[in-house]
């Protein structure tokens, strides 16, 4: 069958005999954000296989073209002619950098330094103070009227920086702001996360090292004005939508798929680790590295599930795959407690909020407290419809649930599926998934 993507159609999800077969993933979407925006600022070609669809990639696209790349897209296939560090236009009018937060702190980080005016016309709210604050210092000037408006210094000054909450955002655009900033850069971290950004930066030539003390604080420190030089990278498939796939073969019985280029880097395996404590068969092959990340293939085969506790200091690694670790440990033994969840609140608390909500009106036994969730597994869950609005990873994370669960499951909006991963539903049929469209 087709996918669904018209807003006024439906998709509901029956419980699956086996899932078998092969699993073709989008290109990681917060690798692509990056590497779009490095390879603007990238003297020469950067050529971009394998990159996702969506509005958020869409868009920022658009914002390379506003700083004077040149860019050409074609399906899966991107081509960036880069200006040189330091080389970025003035953009003539506003830059749009839609719903995403990540793009928006790229940006935002990225044009710091020049010495012209850049309207980000969606940064409804002020930038985060601990991105805020070390471009002040740097000599930034930044005003809140009709978005928010930066003005790069004269002569700007080297940013050190010190983060005190985990955020892979912040982290990232100091260091494309550092790019075009004489000097040293240098930011320290509380934690080892995410770092696309670090390797992408030296794999376009940039002087990058990072040491970890004691108490486990990390410290980036990076040479400013870089000769980056482009690229060719095949983008590695997205972790985050790989989570669906993955808890759906480890649930549905007699089920054996395998996902082709997955991205393993040690920063975003939080829910394949924790799935692996839980007892789930995963199984790792033809592991490689693809411009500077580790990519594997998966097997993942049917596994009897068990509840456990997830400690708190996982949490930051599971910041993008709370959705499918829910509906894993639904259909678990036992109960999955996840600590530390005051960390993914601040940032996430309404789509934790409606998570809940779609758990429990599928008879999930969940609760919650300010720094816990409770998920208490039951073959006998199913059958609620759920309206999941924008969030996509709610809609898939309840597709899944009604292939493993006792009763179908119902999603009433599923464009922001679509969205997101245009062959998602095509791609779960053709394992043999019971999904239906219907108006």
């Amino acid at each position: 069958m087709a996918d669904a993507s018209p807003a006024q159609e439906r998709l509901t999800a029956r419980r699956a005999k086996a899932l078998k077969g092969s699993f073709t993933l989008p290109g990681d979407q917060a690798i692509a954000l990056r590497a779009v925006l490095i390879g603007a600022t990238a003297l020469g070609q950067t050529v971009l296989d394998g990159i996702p669809g969506g509005p958020t990639i869409e868009t920022a696209l658009a914002v390379a073209r506003a700083f004077g790349a040149r860019v050409d897209h074609d399906g899966d296939n991107c081509i960036i002619d880069g200006l040189g560090v330091g080389g970025l236009l003035a953009p003539l009018g506003p830059v749009q950098t839609g719903a995403s937060r990540l793009l928006l702190l790229l940006t935002a980080g990225l044009v710091a330094p020049y010495r012209f005016a850049t309207n980000l016309a969606d940064a409804a709210d002020a930038l985060p103070t601990e991105l805020s604050q070390p471009l002040g210092l740097m000599g930034t000037e930044l005003s809140g009227v009709d978005g928010m408006t930066l003005m790069g210094p004269a002569l700007p000054l080297p940013i050190t920086a010190k983060i005190t909450e985990p955020s892979a955002g912040i982290k990232s655009a100091l260091l494309l702001a550092g790019l075009a900033i004489p000097g040293v850069t240098q930011i320290t971290e509380p934690a080892v996360g995410r770092d696309h950004t670090e390797i992408l930066l030296s794999h376009f030539g940039a002087s990058i090292e990072s040491q970890v003390d004691g108490q486990g604080w990390r410290t980036i420190v990076l040479t400013g004005q870089p000769d980056l030089r482009g690229q060719f990278l095949a983008l590695p498939a997205d972790t985050a939508l790989a989570s669906f796939p993955i808890v759906a073969a480890l649930l549905v019985p007699g089920s054996e798929v395998v996902l082709p280029n997955v991205l393993v880097n040690p920063g975003r395996t939080g829910l394949i680790d924790t799935l692996l404590e839980m007892g789930g068969n995963i199984e790792f092959f033809n592991q490689r590295q693809s411009g500077g990340e580790f990519v594997a293939d998966l097997r993942i085969r049917h596994s009897r599930l068990r509840g456990i506790t997830i400690p708190a200091d996982r949490t930051a690694a599971l910041a993008h795959d709370y959705h499918a670790l829910a509906v894993a440990a639904a259909l678990a033994d036992g109960e999955t407690l996840l600590l530390g969840l005051e960390q993914l609140r601040r940032r996430d608390g309404d789509r934790i909020a409606a998570l809940q909500v779609a758990l429990t009106a599928n008879h999930v036994t969940c609760e919650e407290t300010p720094d816990r969730m409770s998920i208490v597994g039951a073959d006998r869950c199913g059958g609620a419809s759920i309206a999941c609005g924008t969030d996509y990873r709610l809609a898939m994370a309840m597709l899944v649930l009604g292939l493993a669960g006792r009763d179908a499951v119902t999603v009433t909006d599923p464009a922001s599926i679509a969205a997101v991963f245009p062959r998602f539903v095509s791609q779960f049929v053709a394992l043999g998934a019971p999904i239906d469209a219907r108006k």
